[in-house]
């Protein structure tokens, strides 16, 4: 005999795949229940219908025309939806249900407690990166899901399995890209191919049932496209999605409310089919990003990609493209549209521009893909709420504007330097950092920063010089008028040097002309060993009088810290670092704070 009892948790990032599989089971685990309560009691009703019927003849009376155990019966089935409801929609808590002893019953509490751990460990220990550990539980509710027959849990856990797979073959190239045996590094990217391979083939198989479920549930809302079949492997050229399975609808629309309209059964229909649409959609674009990863994966030991999984992977972008454009664009106007479709759509074109600007004679299509994503973004940088704090910045993209942009820029910069205009692209890295305002993604910034460093390694050192000249401008224009620029970085030259710092603060507009007399005397001289008091730079950075949110320190240097850990065989007079105590990782950390 074994105790059941459902339990709810309320999980903010559950994925949605995950959660309808949730739901499946406890809809599932439900009806073995009620079934196997239902007969149990016609079985207790039974004998008590005879023993009354007994009673009564005995007694000369009427025999009842209706069994209790059938009353029993519909009271349980009418009640089983109703609680199936409950369990997935009302707030979390746990039901107690009965106790049953049944083969099936066991077998589906085992799946949701086998589900529920693989949501767990997703949630938590993939975050560790223990990634052989996920393989196996995964691999384990797919032997479950597979035994029940539950094809829904079985796409999920492929999909699931070749995000692991994907996470593999990264963990592969890390090791191989640090290890110096050359054999060892030739056996790390093969193992690294071969994983690419096996979550090339899961998303695959995912995708398949999604394109399944889609053309089962393809109700054609209002403007909708229809679903192109995808080019990988599995699909059927020349079929269209609308033409599959045609009138057929999901599971999930039989369990809509009972009490509802037809309208209003329409409008679930039409919800249920985009969301399959999007996962369809989600799963196409990590395909299109494996393949990617295994078209060039040859590319870094000198080899030439692999066009073919190229094309593979550019048609699978173009197709998310095309399936996030179903609604039009919304121009940014509020409440006519689908936002987060602009901004997956975004997304989309941006890691197709990355795809194209590496191929050989692919420029235009990277630039084009570039221009599509402008159209997207420039709606919504004139867009604003009507009054209210903040309105002038709010839009009804999850992620702000400004980031978009700076992404937006840092993909031209990139796609400039790859066709060989290295002006442009110093233009576009220096706004992406600081061109747009107070808010920065740290990994466009980063980005950015190094594609200056390599810039600058090629010799545009006068480019590179006006860039800088610019930073401040416009640093100050993001601020506003009450905004402060910095005047000029803490000059720093080294220990016995009459004139060893030059600093000043952060200065005003008006003052812009100061400034620029300022840094024309600066001039680089003195030092008797090669590497520079760097240290002491920083410490003056951390003196100035920060205002802002976001805090923007470069570092122009000809020669390295002092200390020996910073530098081989430079000749420093100071190797165990600065004199008077100094510690960059500190100054730097403070420069943070």
């Amino acid at each position: 005999m074994r105790r059941v009892a459902l339990t709810v948790t309320a999980v903010d990032d559950w994925g949605g795949d995950t959660r309808e599989a949730m739901i499946e089971l406890g809809h599932e685990l439900l009806t073995k229940y009620v079934v196997s309560v239902s007969e149990c009691s016609l079985a207790v009703g039974d004998r008590f219908h005879k023993f009354m019927r007994a009673e009564h003849s005995a007694k000369g009376a009427a025999t009842p025309a209706v069994s209790p155990s059938h009353l029993i019966t519909v009271s349980i089935l009418s009640h089983a939806f109703i609680f199936a409801r409950v369990c997935v929609v009302q707030a979390p808590g746990t039901w107690m249900v009965n106790d049953v002893s049944s083969r099936e019953v066991e077998e589906l509490m085992d799946a949701f407690e086998q589900m529920t751990t693989v949501v767990k460990f997703a949630n938590t220990t993939l975050a560790t990166e223990n990634i052989a550990e996920a393989q196996r539980i995964y691999a384990g509710a797919m032997a479950l899901f597979r035994k029940l027959g539950n094809d829904r849990g079985v796409s999920i856990m492929n999909n699931n399995l070749g995000n692991v797979y994907a996470l593999q073959a990264g963990q592969f190239v890390a090791k191989a890209r640090d290890d110096v045996n050359p054999a060892q590094t030739k056996a790390l990217m093969e193992a690294a191919q071969d994983s690419v391979a096996d979550a090339v083939t899961n998303h695959e198989l995912a995708i398949n049932d999604a394109e399944v479920l889609c053309a089962a549930t393809n109700q054609q809302p209002n403007h909708a496209s229809p679903l192109l079949r995808s080019a990988h492997r599995g699909g059927r050229e020349g079929v269209d999605e609308t033409e599959c399975e045609e009138g057929v609808k999901s599971e999930g629309a039989a369990l809509a409310d009972a009490d509802v309209n037809d309208d209003d059964d329409e409008e679930d229909d039409n919800k249920s089919h985009a969301a399959l649409c999007q996962q369809l959609v989600n799963r196409k674009f990590i395909l299109a990003l494996c393949l990617t990863a295994k078209g060039n994966s040859t590319v870094a030991t000198g080899g030439q990609p692999d066009l073919k999984t190229i094309d593979e992977a550019r048609n699978l972008m173009q197709q998310c493209i095309l399936l996030t454009h179903v609604g039009q664009h919304n121009g940014g106007k509020r409440n006519n549209g689908d936002a987060k479709t602009d901004l997956r759509r975004i997304g989309y074109l941006l890691q197709l521009s990355a795809l194209e600007r590496e191929q050989q004679d692919r420029s235009r299509e990277a630039g084009e893909a570039l221009d599509a994503a402008e159209l997207v973004i420039a709606p919504y940088e004139s867009f604003h709420f009507a009054g209210g704090l903040g309105a002038a910045m709010a839009t009804p993209l999850e992620t702000p504007v400004r980031i978009l942009r700076q992404r937006l820029l840092e993909a031209r910069a990139a796609h400039c330097v790859a066709s060989g205009f290295h002006a442009a692209a110093i233009d576009h890295y220096t706004q992406a950092i600081i061109g747009t305002g107070d808010l920065i993604d740290p990994s466009v910034a980063r980005a950015s920063l190094l594609g200056l460093r390599s810039l600058a390694s090629d010799g545009n050192y006068g480019r590179l010089s006006r860039a800088i000249g610019s930073v401040g401008l416009a640093s100050w224009r993001g601020r506003g008028p009450r905004g402060h620029i910095l005047g000029d970085r803490p000059r720093y030259r080294d220990f016995g040097d009459s004139v060893q710092y030059e600093s000043f603060d952060f200065h005003k507009e008006y003052d812009l002309h100061k400034l620029t007399k300022k840094l024309e005397k600066i001039k680089a001289y003195g030092g008797q060993d090669f590497p520079e008091d760097v240290a002491g730079g920083l410490k003056l950075a951390t003196e100035l009088v920060w205002r802002g949110n976001i805090r923007l320190c470069i570092l122009l240097a000809d020669a390295p810290c002092h200390g020996n850990v910073h530098h081989t065989g430079a000749g420093d007079m100071f190797p165990n670092c600065c004199p008077m105590g100094n510690d960059p990782a500190k100054l730097l950390y403070k420069l943070q704070v």
